[in-house]
């Protein structure tokens, strides 16, 4: 085992036995060793929506850290939520914050 491998299970040790869970399964998962995750039934609409956005390569433009921070200020002020920011890249280009349109 790796020192890096070995610091993570350390720090897994110390989650709750649901947390440990479920970093154990997704390590299964991403070995291949068990079997795929279910998805939840309110959640499979989210996740195929996901998917067809990246089928699309609809991703979203810009440094991670202004994204996120851009997304969770819109859920703190009851605002569109980070759905708003994930089209074609290039129709987010006049977008403002929460998703607004903004002339140049």
């Amino acid at each position: 085992m790796t020192d890096l491998l070995e610091k993570a299970v350390a720090a897994v040790r110390q989650m709750s036995a649901d947390d440990q869970d479920a970093i154990a399964q997704a390590m299964l998962s991403m070995a291949k060793i068990a079997d795929s995750l279910e998805i939840e039934p309110e959640h499979v609409a989210a996740v195929m929506a996901s998917l067809e956005q990246a089928d699309r390569g609809a991703f979203v433009e810009g440094e991670a850290s202004t994204i996120i921070a851009r997304a969770f200020a819109c859920v703190a002020s009851a605002q569109p939520s980070i759905s708003a920011f994930v089209t074609h890249p290039a129709s987010n280009r006049d977008r403002g914050r929460c998703g607004e349109r903004h002339e140049r």
